[in-house]
Order: structure tokens, then C-alpha cells, then sequence
């Protein structure tokens, strides 16, 4: 008799088990985030970042990238496709790229490590944010646009920006500052331009035997400051 009522429990319990979790306060904890990575950034010597194109999700590493998690706390507050990104030091970083609903430029920012994210907003609508380049927690540039290029700089970690336009260079792809004066920063259409003065005046630079409407140029890498004569 006692196995008889035992077993009846057991089937009571097998049999409402899967209708319990439909009730208020369950929740289904399974999450699969098969976004493609567009931009891994290091937030320090183990800690690192993974975000996407076209999703609020990103991964996580806190073993400098041999295993990576995703679950639903990581995340951001709009679908966003993410270009690029930077820690300044373990806390302050920031990540830039587009919003796929609005369809305008984002610049987020953290304070706690990549705990939270938050919008800082530049005052100008374009449709990306490609790329940016941070001296310190104050200092740095974002750039994006559209058919013009758009340098976009804070000097106060992001709470007020400055906007500069390039006509027909094609969006802003790519940049480096060496310092608060040197840098060089590259457009879509094979624009090409150096500062000395932190951008007060910009020098463009002639890209030989290259036809813009042939090619997308999408980025520019330098070691140092100087180019060697003739390039």
C-alpha cells in the first residue's frame, strides 16, 4: 500500500512540474546568444569584452579569453551594433557604434567596470560611430558621420562634445592619437588627414594611384607619429 501511494506523489509531481513554471515568479534561465562579435575590447590584464553586431548582448572573460559567458544580465539597453571600444583604466571604458531601431550613432560609457552601461549623447545625429581613441578618463574622439565625416571630441569624459566636419571624406573608420596633439585620423573615401595641434587644423594626406570610388578604406594603423617621406 505505501508504494502504491508513493508512486502516486511521484506522478502528481512529474505530471505539474512542467505547468509550475508558467506561474508568476518562474522564469526560463536557458539563454543562447548567436549574435556574430564585431569588437573585443580589454578592460584589464584578465577581463575582456565581446560585443555585437545588431543585438543588446555581449560576452564576457575574466580568464584573459580562454572561456567566455553570455546570459541576460550582460547587456546593454537598445539592440546596437558595436565598432569599436576602449578602458582607459579598470573602471572607465567606452564603446561606440549604432543603434539598429533608431538608426543613429550611440556612445556608451562605464564607470563600473562594464557593470552598466550608459548613453552620453554628442548633440548631432549621424548614422554611425566607427571608431574612437581615448588619451585619458577626460580627454578623447569619436568618429563616425556619413557621407561627410564627423570627429566628435570631450574633453571632460564625455559630458560635453565638439563636433568637426570633413565633406566627402565618407565616414570615419579609423583613428589614432598619439597624444593630445598628434594623430591621424582616416575616411572611407580614401581620406587621409594629419594633425599636429589636436585638431585645431588638419593636414590631408594624398593616397597615390587609388581610385575612392573603387575601394572602402576601413582603417589606419601608424607605430609613431612620423610617416616616412614620399607615403
Amino acid at each position: 500500500m505505501k508504494k502504491i501511494f508513493l508512486a502516486l506523489i511521484l506522478s502528481c509531481i512529474l505530471f505539474y512540474a512542467p505547468y509550475s513554471f508558467s506561474q508568476s515568479g518562474w522564469y526560463n534561465t536557458f539563454f543562447n546568444n548567436t549574435s556574430t562579435i564585431s569588437k573585443i575590447i580589454q578592460r584589464d590584464s584578465l577581463n575582456y569584452f565581446a560585443f555585437c553586431f545588431g543585438s543588446k548582448y555581449y560576452y564576457r572573460s575574466s580568464n584573459t579569453g580562454n572561456n567566455w559567458s553570455s546570459c541576460k544580465e550582460f547587456s546593454l539597453d537598445s539592440i546596437l551594433s558595436i565598432y569599436d571600444g576602449v578602458f582607459v583604466n579598470p573602471l572607465t571604458g567606452w564603446v561606440v557604434g549604432t543603434n539598429t531601431t533608431s538608426y543613429r550613432n550611440e556612445i556608451l560609457k562605464t564607470t563600473n567596470g562594464g557593470n552598466n552601461w550608459f548613453e552620453q549623447i554628442t548633440g548631432d545625429i549621424s548614422w554611425e560611430n566607427r571608431c574612437l581613441s581615448f588619451l585619458n578618463s577626460n580627454t578623447g574622439w569619436v568618429g563616425g558621420g556619413a557621407l561627410d565625416g564627423k570627429l566628435y571630441k570631450t574633453t571632460n569624459g564625455g559630458d560635453n562634445w565638439s563636433v568637426q566636419v570633413f565633406p566627402n571624406s565618407g565616414r570615419l573608420g579609423s583613428m589614432k592619437f598619439f597624444d593630445a596633439n598628434n594623430a591621424w585620423i582616416m575616411g572611407e573615401t580614401a581620406f587621409l588627414a594629419r594633425t599636429t595641434n589636436g585638431g585645431s587644423t588638419w593636414i590631408q594626406k594624398t593616397i597615390n594611384n587609388v581610385q575612392p570610388s573603387t575601394y572602402t578604406f576601413i582603417e589606419v594603423c601608424f607605430q609613431s607619429t612620423i610617416m616616412k617621406p614620399g607615403h
